[in-house]
């Protein structure tokens, strides 16, 4: 069997890549948002959707990974991934079986005591498995090229995966003690995510590009410039966010009339996901484009 064309395999890894990175932001982002800014929170089945669909993109993204490795470079399966490849792959799937398994008794109370534990467990399974499959294991040095892109990852999943939490199972709730309490406890856990994605990018960035010039002249560079630009938009929208969820809190805008006051929101926090999205979608380029 052949090697596909490169340009076509880099644009096959890189489309991979965005449903394994959405999967894991829907399904590790949102037991984050569980365990840690909503564990008392009641059964919803909205919350429960966002987790069976996690399971289910990033289960066949999973599966589709050695299929990838097979039909772009032409090598036998267990030539065609590396070690750590495969490890990613059989673990992934282990840690999704069993999430899988005990969903049904993982909301049948508040996340507290060994259900938080399990939870929280899984979200950092998740995440090894990712940075196990990515290019980090090979760039030198190793430890600080695993260690940020752990990092990355988690705070990725977690900020972004809260966000789709707020907009999708929060808001249409239209329960002003639910925004009181939750609205400010994800404010601060966003920003410690903030803090880390920009510490561990510009690391990241440093190890891969070289140097300033390379930002231009290399594809790689032209992404992570892209991605940036992208990530300042997502935290530009963040403002206006953080003052309509103000005037909410504050009772200037009446939270059981959404023509004034959540259908807004909605509308901001909708631009944030599509804004997310397209932050996803530059985060895999990155992964085609990446000089190793």
């Amino acid at each position: 069997m052949t090697a596909m064309d490169p340009d076509l395999a880099d644009l096959l890894v890189g489309a991979l890549r965005t449903v394994l990175y959405a999967g894991f932001v829907l399904l590790a982002g949102t037991l984050a948002f569980w365990t840690l800014v909503w564990p008392d929170g009641p059964y919803n089945r909205r919350q429960l959707l966002l987790v069976d669909t996690g399971l289910a993109v990033l289960g066949v993204g999973t599966l589709l990974v050695p299929v990838v490795a097979v039909v772009t470079t032409g090598l036998p399966p267990l030539d065609a991934l590396s070690r750590e490849g495969w490890v990613a792959v059989l673990l992934r799937l282990a840690v999704l079986v069993a999430v899988w398994a005990f969903l049904s008794e993982l909301v049948d109370a508040p996340i507290r005591g060994r259900r938080r534990l399990a939870a929280a467990v899984a979200v950092v399974a998740l995440t090894v498995t990712m940075v196990l499959g990515s290019e980090a294991v090979a760039l030198a040095p190793v430890w600080l090229s695993v260690v940020t892109s752990f990092a990355h990852l988690l705070a990725m999943a977690t900020w972004l995966g809260g966000l789709l939490a707020l907009a999708v199972v929060i808001l249409p709730r239209q329960q002003p003690t639910d925004l009181e309490e939750l609205i400010p406890a994800f404010s601060r856990l966003a920003l410690d995510c903030i803090v880390v994605l920009v510490v561990t990018g510009a690391v990241q960035a440093a190890q891969r590009i070289g140097g300033v010039d390379a930002l231009t002249s290399s594809s790689y560079g032209v992404v992570l410039l892209v991605k940036v630009a992208i990530f300042v938009g997502l935290l530009v929208l963040a403002v206006p966010v953080r003052r309509r969820t103000d005037a909410i809190l504050l009772g200037r805008l009446d939270v059981e009339a959404p023509s004034t006051g959540t259908q807004t929101l909605a509308l901001l926090m909708g631009a944030q996901l599509a804004t997310a999205a397209a932050l996803l979608a530059a985060t895999a380029a990155l992964v085609a484009v990446a000089p190793l």
